[in-house]
């Protein structure tokens, strides 16, 4: 099974985050305003056992990920 694990540090207060859905895939974004620091991934539902799967990563600092 996959997952997809949370940052290891808290949110900096000023951090925004969007999602956008495009088919079964979202669009996930993070920009840090103290810094103008953007990263973005493309994440798919799987509806067949309901995981969340990456589709492609860009600059996953900070961020936990394993899967199978």
């Amino acid at each position: 099974m996959s997952s997809f694990c949370l940052r290891q540090e808290e949110p900096h207060i000023g951090d925004t985050a969007t999602h956008t859905l495009y088919g079964t895939v979202y669009l996930v974004g993070k920009l840090k305003v103290e810094d103008s620091h953007e990263t973005f991934w493309l994440v798919e539902l799987l509806y067949e056992n309901n995981e969340l799967k990456i589709v492609r990563e860009n600059d996953l600092e900070d961020i936990g990920y394993y899967g199978d």
